[in-house]
C-alpha cells in the first residue's frame, strides 16, 4: 500500500512539472560524491542500524548520479526544478572492519566464509524552485531548494558458513549454515537545499544538503542449516520478520553538472 502511494505521488509530481515544460528547459546530468551526515554517518563495530537495535547508519562516502531539470518562468533568473537522483552509500571504514574481523573469526572455525556486507541506496525525486544570478556571460550563481520523496532501498546481507571433514566414528560429514537479512524499502518525506556556480551556461559545481526523511529500518530474517553425517541428512530453517530503530538519513552532496 505504501508503495502505491508513492508511485501514485510521484506520478503527480511528474504531471505537473510537464505542465511547465517549454523548449527553454534545461536539463542537466549531474554526477558526484555523497558525503553522509549525523547519524547515518555514525556507527562502528559496536552497533549500526542494519543489524542492531541503533539509531547509527554506519554509512560510508558513497556516489551520486541523477538530472536535474529546470523549468523557466515569467521571472528572470527562476525556475521550476525537478530533480531525480541515485544515491549509494557503503559502510563506513570501522564497519567494513568489524565485518571483517568476524569474518576472520569465522575463518579460523570453518573451512569455507561468504560475507556480502549491506550497502544504502537512495532515490530522492525532489520538486522546487532554483534561482540563477547570471553576472555575465561566462558565470552564474544560483540557489535552489525542493521538496518530494525518497525511496530507500538497503541491499541483502548474506553470511554462508560451510564445513566438511571425516570423523573416525561417525564417517564423512559436512554442514552448511546460511544467514540472511533482506530489507525492506522504505519512504519517506524528503527536502533538499543547495548551491552553487554556473559556467559559461553549460556546467556546474554545486553543494546540496539532503534529508532524505526517517524510517525503521525492516524486513525479514532468514536462518538455514544443513547438515549431512555418515549419510543421514537434518535440515532446519528459521524466519523471523525483523525492526531496528528509527534510521535518518542525511548527506551533503558534492556534484558537478553538464547541461545536455
Amino acid at each position: 500500500m505504501k508503495n502505491k502511494k508513492f508511485y501514485a505521488i510521484l506520478a503527480a509530481i511528474l504531471l505537473l512539472v510537464c505542465g511547465y515544460a517549454t523548449a527553454q528547459t534545461q536539463t542537466y546530468l549531474n554526477l558526484g560524491l555523497s558525503l553522509p551526515t549525523g547519524k547515518f554517518a555514525e556507527g562502528d563495530e559496536d552497533g549500526f542500524a542494519l543489524v542492531y537495535e541503533s539509531k547509527e547508519g554506519g554509512a560510508g562516502v558513497g556516489a551520486t548520479l541523477g538530472f536535474k531539470f529546470k523549468f523557466p518562468t515569467k521571472a528572470k533568473g527562476l525556475g521550476v526544478l525537478l530533480s531525480v537522483d541515485g544515491i549509494y552509500n557503503g559502510l563506513n571504514s570501522d564497519v567494513k572492519e568489524a565485518f571483517e574481523d568476524m569474518r576472520d573469526e569465522l575463518e579460523d572455525e570453518v573451512q569455507d566464509v561468504t560475507l556480502r556486507k549491506p550497502n544504502y541506496i537512495n532515490v530522492p525525486v525532489l520538486l522546487g524552485l532554483n534561482y540563477c544570478y547570471e553576472a555575465n556571460d561566462n558565470l552564474g550563481i544560483y540557489g535552489e531548494a525542493g521538496i518530494g520523496l525518497d525511496a530507500r532501498f538497503i541491499t541483502k546481507f548474506y553470511l554462508e558458513l560451510e564445513d566438511s571433514g571425516n570423523d573416525s566414528y561417525y564417517g564423512h560429514y559436512s554442514a552448511k549454515e546460511t544467514i540472511k537479512y533482506k530489507y525492506d524499502p522504505a519512504f519517506a518525506f524528503a527536502f533538499q537545499l543547495g548551491a552553487g556556480v554556473l559556467i559559461n551556461n553549460k556546467f556546474t559545481i554545486g553543494l546540496n544538503f539532503y534529508n532524505l526523511g526517517s524510517a525503521k529500518v525492516k524486513g525479514k530474517a532468514t536462518d538455514k542449516y544443513q547438515e549431512t553425517v555418515g549419510g543421514d541428512s537434518y535440515t532446519d530453517s528459521e524466519k523471523e520478520n525483523f525492526k531496528f530503530k528509527t534510521l535518518s538519513t542525511t548527506m551533503v552532496l558534492l556534484r558537478f553538472g553538464i547541461r545536455l
